[in-house]
């Protein structure tokens, strides 16, 4: 079961507005004007408009080949832009190519396909009407979906579907939100208030110690009910100029970066290459690209991210551990504690995870600390293989 602490934070919240009656929630002009003119009603399209929402959202290798679809469509945003013309048609095509072989791939280009026959061919219009029209005929399953797309749109899907998990009952559209204002509270006030002291400008090399959690795992069933976090972690050497370096050899030059690039590639669902020279290539390439540019001080906590955009690094929720005291930090950084041509840390090593929980406790956790959390539990979370 979750914590103690955790399930008072959703009690001590229940007097928060309901989405409703949110401005946030409130729908906006163009998606008002499709539910006064559509023709469609949910009792005509809503089974299919289900089924098809459902293993969109909720499958975990769905959810996966979507991100993908995303990212090399070249859109900017990978979570909600589900219900968006371009989103479609990435989505769309990414499902085709996977029909032939994977089952879950052809179940989804099934379900679109019966959606847009009891639609008329308005995929979208449909989706909207099951989702938004007050005729909704199954408001259960509607609340699930919402729920798993708020947790897309958030970058912290894994982390609070294991929540859900140890809660033993759906989270509700609500409940979901109300944890997301707390992880963004504290991530972001704890980040800002440890890592400017712990790595100030001009200061010496310290080591800083990253878990990250990345996409949920298909575990068991292919539902993401059934998945479990990713995680990954390593730790360097660096200052604060080393964190926020954006230049494009950054991942050639840099332990840490080249540890962030190899987590960002297992999230994203793409394979760096093991062969020395190649990597180097495709670390150079990365390096270049502009869609990893970004407000980087914003995600480490060394600059101002009060509009919120920032609680995640690149849908990443994680743990960051800085003044790791000098005989822990020792031993991870050797080979001993290590894993591969990205240096992870050893996650199936108990003798690491032991490392890493003696630095938590010791050091200064700060950002989604929940993450790290999860190395309580082997059960609760994978690692990957990774050659050597």
């Amino acid at each position: 079961m979750a914590s103690r602490s955790t399930r008072q934070l959703i009690q001590d919240q229940q007097t928060q507005s309901l989405p409703c009656r949110d401005s946030r929630y409130r729908m906006g002009p163009s998606v008002a004007a499709v539910l006064k003119r559509t023709k469609l009603t949910a009792a005509v399209v809503g089974q299919a408009a289900a089924k098809y929402l459902l293993l969109i959202a909720t499958n975990a290798y769905l959810v996966e080949l979507r991100a993908r679809g995303a990212l090399a469509g070249g859109a900017g945003n990978r979570s909600l832009a589900a219900l968006s013309c371009g989103a479609q048609g990435h989505m769309d095509r990414v499902y085709r190519t996977d029909a032939p072989y994977v089952a879950e791939s052809r179940a989804v280009v099934d379900a679109r396909r019966e959606l847009e026959r009891v639609s008329g061919g308005r995929v979208l219009e449909a989706c909207l009407v099951y989702l938004y029209a007050e005729d909704c005929c199954d408001e259960a399953t509607r609340q699930r979906i919402l729920g798993a797309f708020q947790l897309l749109a958030r970058c912290a899907f894994a982390l609070l579907n294991r929540l859900e998990r140890q809660l033993q009952v759906p989270l509700s559209r609500l409940d979901v939100e109300r944890l997301l204002v707390i992880m963004k509270r504290e991530i972001i006030v704890s980040r800002r208030a440890i890592m400017p002291e712990a790595f100030p400008k001009g200061g010496p090399k310290k080591p800083l110690l990253v878990i990250c959690m990345a996409t949920a795992v298909d575990a068991l069933t292919g539902q993401v009910q059934a998945s479990r976090p990713l995680l990954l972690a390593w730790i360097a050497l660096v200052t604060q100029e080393e964190i926020c370096r954006a230049d494009p050899r950054r991942f050639l030059d840099s332990d840490f970066h080249k540890a962030l690039l190899a987590c960002l590639a297992f999230h994203f669902g793409f394979a760096l290459p093991t062969d020395r020279r190649e990597l180097d290539i495709k670390r150079a390439q990365y390096g270049v690209s502009k869609k990893l540019y970004a407000a980087i001080e914003c995600y480490w906590g060394f600059d101002d991210d009060d509009d919120g955009c920032f609680e995640v690094y690149y849908s990443m929720p994680k743990t960051s551990i800085a003044n790791v005291p000098e005989p822990i930090a020792t031993q991870l950084l050797s080979d001993a504690h290590t894993k591969g041509p990205h240096r992870l840390l050893d996650l199936d090593s108990p003798a690491t995870v032991k490392l890493i929980a003696d630095a938590y406790n010791h050091g200064s956790p700060c950002d989604a600390v929940e993450v790290a959390h999860f190395l309580q539990d082997r059960a609760s979370y994978q690692t990957v293989k990774v050659n050597v």
